[in-house]
């Protein structure tokens, strides 16, 4: 039962991801020239803002100091989450298993 949670998380996790770039890519194509430039200029800082989150933030071109409150903030929130889907998983298992 865990796995098919978590399977389904993963799955609506896609699907929303997916849905958002279509939707960077429709106004793309409703918008002048300047501004689909600066939604590509956008969507290539993608694997940048996730590896600032995930990896060293030092080794990206878009890093500064300013930014370790905010990168800080969004570790903290991302452990949260995750400790609260697995708090949840646990007591399904525990609840149903028992």
């Amino acid at each position: 039962m865990v796995f098919i949670i978590l399977f389904g998380v993963v799955a609506i996790t896609f699907i929303v991801f997916n849905i958002q770039m279509e939707a960077y890519k429709e106004a793309a194509h409703k918008h002048t020239e300047e501004r689909k430039n600066k939604l590509v200029e956008y969507l290539g800082y993608q694997d940048q803002y996730w590896g600032m989150l995930f990896g060293n933030p030092k080794n990206f071109s878009l890093y500064h100091e300013g930014l370790d409150s905010h990168i800080k903030k969004v570790r903290i929130s991302m452990f949260i989450a995750l400790a609260s889907f697995f708090g949840l998983f646990v007591y399904l298992i525990v609840a149903y298993g028992l």
